[in-house]
């Protein structure tokens, strides 16, 4: 997996691919947790990877709810970003953004910041 940057072409991707495999990984230590539980003997054993096993699903869960949220957004096509790259010189481009509120996701394919702080959204 090539590393992206914020701002990148390809970041939305990369970014989903990095965020499955926290999750995946999670998951797979919360399974173990659970099966390490059953062949314990004791029961402060038990209790103790029974918390454990709990407490680790909330930092899984904090990761994999801004993922699911953004699955379906994907990066932006390489014919798309050679368009795009026609206004470079205008100013900065950053590619595959998306902008939250508390009600909405915005995804933004290209965006141009132009000098004085001006936001230009392309549409290619």
């Amino acid at each position: 997996m090539k590393r992206c940057l914020k701002g990148q072409s390809g970041y939305r991707d990369y970014h989903k691919k990095k965020e499955l495999l926290k999750v995946l990984i999670g998951a797979a230590l919360i399974i173990i947790q659970l099966i390490l539980r059953e062949f314990a003997e004791s029961t402060a054993l038990k209790n103790t990877l029974t918390v454990m096993a709990i407490l680790s699903v909330l930092p899984v869960a904090n990761i994999a709810a801004p993922l699911l949220a953004s699955f379906k957004y994907r990066s932006l096509s390489p014919m798309l970003e050679k368009k795009a790259s026609a206004y470079e010189e205008k100013g900065v481009l950053l590619y595959d953004l998306i902008i939250s509120s508390k009600e909405q996701l915005l995804p933004m394919d290209v965006i141009l910041v132009m000098p004085g702080g001006r936001l230009c959204l392309l549409h290619c």
